[in-house]
Formats: C-alpha cells, sequence, structure tokens
C-alpha cells in the first residue's frame, strides 16, 4: 500500500502520531492546520511535502487522511474534505477523536473513502510527551478499516483493539473518569493537604504509591476483594469524622458521600450488605 499520508489538525496526539508514522516509513505528505503560525512548531517534529494554505487546495489525495481536528469540527472538516477534493475511491480516512465512531466520517464514505476511528488510549498533554508514550500505547480501532488501523496501532504503538461504535464510547466515557477526573480529585486532594502544612514532596511519597495501587488491585481482583476502609470496616464513626474535616470543602465533602454511597451499594450487590443500613446514613452526611 502507499504509505503517504495528510495530517488535517495540527493536535498533540495528531502530531505524536504522525511522528511514529513518519519512523515506520510513512510519507507526510500534507499537513493542514487551521493556525499555520503552528506549522514552526510543526517543523521542529516532521517535515512534510507541503504545509497547505488552504484545506480545498489538494488535487492529489493521499492515500491515508488523517483528521486530527477537536471533535466539534470533524463532521465539518469532513463535508470541506467531500466537497473540495476529487473522489476518494481507495483513500483510508479515520479520526483521532476516543469519543466519536467513524459515522461522524459519512460524507466521507459517500465520497468513496474506506473510514475508521483510531484513538490512543492514553492522555497526551503535549507533543514531547505524546511522542514518549506512543510506543507504549494501546489504540482502539473501530469502523471499516478497523483491522487495517489494529495493523498500523502494531507499528507505531503497543497493540490495537478492534471494538464496536458503542463500546468505544463507554471506553471514552471510562477515560474521562479514570485520566481526568482522578487527576481533578488529586489535585483537590493536594490543595487541602498543602493547607495543612505538607509538602509537594511528602505528598508524592506518599500518595503516588497509593493511587498505582489502587487502580491495579481494581482492575485485577473482584470489588469486594480489592475494597478497604472505613466503610467495609463499618466504622461510622470514622466515616463521621472524615466529612467533618471536610466541612470546610464542600467540593471533596460531596465526593466523599456520593463514592461513599456507590461502595455502600456494590457491598450490598455483593452480597455482603450486613448492617450496612447505619453506614448508608452515614455517608449521606
Amino acid at each position: 500500500m502507499n504509505k503517504e499520508f495528510a495530517l488535517i489538525g495540527a493536535s498533540r496526539a495528531g502530531v505524536s502520531l504522525a511522528y511514529h508514522l513518519v519512523k515506520k516509513g510513512y510519507r507526510p505528505a500534507y499537513c493542514w492546520n487551521r493556525n499555520v503560525k503552528k506549522y514552526s512548531l510543526i517543523r521542529k517534529y516532521i517535515e512534510f511535502d507541503r504545509f497547505l494554505g488552504s484545506l480545498e487546495k489538494v488535487e492529489i489525495p493521499p492515500r491515508i487522511v488523517i483528521i486530527a481536528v477537536s471533535d466539534d469540527a470533524i463532521k465539518k472538516i469532513a463535508s470541506r474534505i467531500a466537497l473540495s477534493w476529487r473522489k476518494l475511491d481507495g483513500v483510508t480516512a479515520f479520526h483521532i477523536s476516543g469519543a466519536l465512531s467513524s459515522d461522524v466520517l459519512s460524507l466521507l464514505a459517500e465520497k468513496g473513502a474506506n473510514t475508521g476511528s483510531f484513538h490512543p488510549f492514553v492522555s497526551i498533554p503535549d507533543i514531547e510527551t505524546g511522542i514518549k508514550r506512543i510506543p507504549d500505547t494501546i489504540f482502539t480501532c473501530e469502523g471499516e478499516v478497523a483491522s487495517f488501523l489494529q495493523g498500523i496501532a502494531k507499528e507505531i504503538g503497543k497493540d490495537g483493539i478492534i471494538v464496536t461504535a458503542r463500546q468505544k464510547a463507554f471506553l471514552h466515557v471510562t477515560a474521562v473518569f479514570l485520566s481526568n477526573y482522578v487527576v481533578t480529585m488529586v489535585s483537590e486532594i493536594k490543595d487541602v493537604l498543602e493547607k495543612e502544612g505538607l509538602t509537594k514532596v511528602d505528598l508524592e511519597n506518599l500518595l503516588l504509591p497509593m493511587v498505582k495501587d489502587a487502580g491495579g488491585t481494581a482492575l485485577k481482583r473482584r470489588f469486594i476483594e480489592a475494597i478497604t476502609g472505613p466503610i467495609v470496616r463499618q466504622d461510622e464513626e470514622t466515616i463521621k469524622k472524615h466529612l467533618q474535616l471536610l466541612s470546610g470543602n464542600k467540593r471533596l465533602k460531596e465526593l466523599y458521600k456520593v463514592f461513599g454511597k456507590i461502595t455502600c451499594e456494590k457491598i450490598v450487590d455483593s452480597g455482603q450488605e450486613n448492617h450496612l443500613h447505619s453506614l448508608f446514613e452515614a455517608v449521606k452526611g
């Protein structure tokens, strides 16, 4: 297969992905970005044959088109390509959004393109970090070209998992919880503890092993085997004390109560509901 590609949208994930494609012998034919001032930054990592001033100025489409714009812009970009580029027969077009399926590229499919979605299941806060993380990353591959995308994932990353559109949507929700919201929660906890006089170094030494261990244990073991803490011990007084300590931080207090309620419910679901009624009341605060 002809390995030339176009990168449409110079996002952090898009540039990181393109960087590794080039390392594996793919030819960087075109790059388009809404803000052309970003081209100087991209050149530090990849020298495309052409940096486009206009998305419409593509006479011969490359065999691979990577759409790496924001989720809200994907359908608009696909529409512009479908209207202005020549026939897309034989072209493989995919986006790298975690939230959307290949259905958003239906206009390209109507023009003859083979479509899919290809998402790195990892957080990419900047290009340098993205380049470092891609080789150890697992990608979700969806759409009619899922098998082809899985092959690319194995070339540049750790592996690719073929998923349905619905499975992909649930995985993205999961990523928001485990990546985005965990960051929010840990940051909020750090703020509270720093106000209590603990240093950043102390917090990293204390909390990092706990965060790593909790995630690994939860994935490898059944909930009732993995969960620990005052609710499992039926320690009502400790729960009340925790809520009192958090009285000055309404956000963390509400999180504590919500997660406490879910923990109680999951213990009940596991058939281990002995004497949990008072704990349900305790976590309500």
